[in-house]
């Protein structure tokens, strides 16, 4: 199977849009990625899902998390990044790397170059967190999603279960 090509349309802060196309990393390359980023966001995870017991489980569907558990997960993704510092940069490259940019002429595309990436995000870094969320998406949305998904895993984690006291109704 062929890796899937996902087209994004980004709108920048001056309201001009400019439209990118992702090809899904090599096989070897989503690895590194994937590993890199759960290593980092596992302790936040992690001490989430630690603080929360049977009474916070509701608590955390409706975003209502103690401070402290918040704080304390919070505490330890920093620590982590700082351990992996220049993991943005890594990332972007990454991205960039599999990106390609729409040129006026509808339907194509030049590779996104170190230069015409800097010239596209400079001071753009929201429009640049939306094109590395949609390389993520078009890479792991399999993997954080749907049958067997991370996802699926974490719910558990936060999904009340009937207390024991609770006997059927007749």
């Amino acid at each position: 199977m062929a890796r899937k090509k996902v087209d994004k349309e980004i709108t920048f802060s001056d309201g001009a849009s400019r439209r990118f196309r992702t090809q899904q990393f090599k096989t070897k390359d989503a690895h590194e990625v994937l590993e890199r980023l759960l290593r980092i966001a596992a302790p936040l995870i992690g001490t989430l899902a630690t603080n929360l017991g049977e009474t916070d489980a509701e608590k955390a569907i409706a975003g209502d998390l103690s401070k402290a558990a918040v704080t304390e997960a919070f505490n330890s993704f920093a620590a982590n990044l700082m351990v992996n510092e220049g993991i943005l940069d890594w990332l972007a490259e990454k991205a960039r790397k599999c990106t390609m940019l729409e040129t006026e002429v509808e339907d194509q595309f030049v590779p996104l170059t170190l230069d015409l990436y800097d010239d596209t995000f400079a001071g753009e870094y929201g429009a640049e967190a939306q094109l590395i969320a949609s390389v993520l998406q078009a890479n792991y949305a399999s993997f954080f999603a749907g049958a067997g998904g991370l996802a699926k895993v974490a719910r558990r984690f936060v999904t009340p279960r009937p207390s024991a006291s609770t006997s059927p109704q007749e």
